[in-house]
């Protein structure tokens, strides 16, 4: 391909999936939302836990129903669950199933099962059908035109003010949940910038300016998660061992808190500190804006079934978030998710659970940093700094597997290890 307009891309089903994900993740009036943040924000999400929401149905239905239509109209490719990584892919899904036979909320299991079972069924479809090249150029598209449509709803809402100081870009999600794809486009672009050469002076300005409204954004944990990705991507680039990548990414992390200690406790290094808490100066560096206390709270009901979990993503029901939230420092913006991925999966399906995904995440990235190394492609190396951007994430954001188009990616760059088929990775690889 010599160009990014390719004849053979099905533009009908990426725009199809945009639309999906933007009904399900935007709303064009967010941001008006976003300036009451807060005020009510428990009984919210108490009510969209009973009733949920009718198009947020209606579409992961049409994207559940699109994906087994095609899966059964194209049978180009078998499906071999076959080797130790494609056996453990299989079990965690499975576990995650027999967790309604446990979970305190049968309903709210099965309901999150349902989710989680159209993403799976959307992500082999995806995996199936698409090269890893063409995913890449899919979220250029996608995360392009949700930029696109924030910017918009921002400037025709009159809340489009990056001068002020209290702003942060919100666009048409919540800006912790935007940075992610913010984050996306930027990976998307460099890479398909390295790909496409005769690309770069579009692309590399796409990427400068998704950067700079992730920076708008304000939130610390996709900033921080995409330059650490791009350390590993720029360390094993140049390393040829694990170890040697290890041991200099710990020693930087060391030296990294260590000088945010300094600069929290230096009067004089305040201007130092606005920019590395992205002018959120007044959030607590160490308690992590309570994130803290609520992983306390939490690490309390893992113990209570620690091995097995409360039902996949059905812990957080509506008695819980109203008497964790009201204990909590967030008590008028609610609680209704761990702040960290890891934790939020161990409450759904125990250490086991937990203990599987981990092994996944790392089998992921550890076999796609092999195939880079082996082809020195650009898509592979895409697809691990991925994997690493959100295993950091998840550290201190409740993302999964079923929610997000970063939870989406991850699920198709896992199914591509998961299914075999040797001819379309003979083409991928040329």
């Amino acid at each position: 391909m010599s160009n990014i307009v390719h004849p053979k891309l099905p533009w009908l089903t990426f725009i199809f999936t945009t639309i999906v994900f933007f009904l399900l993740e935007h709303d064009f009036f967010h941001s008006i939302r976003w300036q009451t943040y807060g005020l009510n924000k428990a009984k919210e999400m108490v009510e969209m836990i009973n009733e949920g929401s009718l198009i947020r149905r209606i579409a992961l239905l049409f994207f559940g129903g699109f994906a087994v239509i095609n899966l059964i109209r194209k049978k180009r490719y078998d499906l071999k669950i076959t080797g130790f990584y494609s056996l453990l892919f299989v079990f965690f899904l499975v576990w995650c199933c027999s967790s309604i036979l446990w979970a305190d909320s049968h309903i709210l299991a099965v309901r999150k099962i349902i989710v989680l079972m159209i993403f799976f069924v959307s992500a082999i479809y995806f995996a199936k059908r698409f090269s890893i090249r063409q995913i890449i150029i899919f979220l250029l598209f996608s995360c392009s035109l949700f930029l696109a449509a924030g910017i918009c709803a921002e400037i025709g809402l009159r809340t489009f003010h990056p001068f002020q100081s209290s702003y942060r870009f919100c666009g048409t999600s919540d800006p912790n949940g935007g940075s992610l794809d913010l984050s996306l486009l930027v990976m998307s672009s460099i890479f398909l910038a390295t790909i496409y050469k005769s690309r770069r002076k579009l692309l590399f300005p796409l990427a400068f300016i998704s950067f700079s409204f992730l920076i708008l954004s304000k939130t610390r944990t996709s900033f921080a998660a995409i330059i650490l990705s791009f350390v590993v991507y720029l360390l094993l680039a140049s390393m040829k061992t694990y170890k040697k990548v290890a041991g200099i990414l710990i020693i930087c992390s060391l030296f990294f808190t260590l000088f945010l200690d300094l600069v929290s406790k230096d009067r004089l290094a305040k201007g130092a500190q606005e920019v590395l808490l992205l002018g959120r100066g007044n959030s607590s560096i160490f308690i992590l804006s309570g994130r803290i206390p609520t992983w306390r709270e939490c690490l309390l009901h893992i113990k209570e079934h620690p091995f097995f979990g409360h039902g996949y993503n059905a812990f957080w029901t509506p008695e819980r978030v109203l008497s964790i939230s009201a204990r909590s420092k967030w008590a008028s913006a609610g609680v209704g998710q761990a702040l960290n991925g890891y934790i939020d999966l161990a409450l759904g399906v125990g250490l086991i659970g937990v203990g599987i995904f981990v092994l996944l995440l790392f089998t992921s990235f550890r076999k796609y940093v092999y195939l880079y190394k082996k082809n020195n492609s650009p898509e592979y190396a895409f697809a691990f700094i991925s994997i690493c951007y959100y295993a950091i994430v998840m550290l201190l954001e409740s993302v999964n597997l079923s929610s997000g188009m970063l939870g989406f990616i991850i699920f198709i760059l896992m199914a591509k290890l998961f299914l075999r088929y040797p001819s379309r990775e003979k083409k991928e690889t040329n």
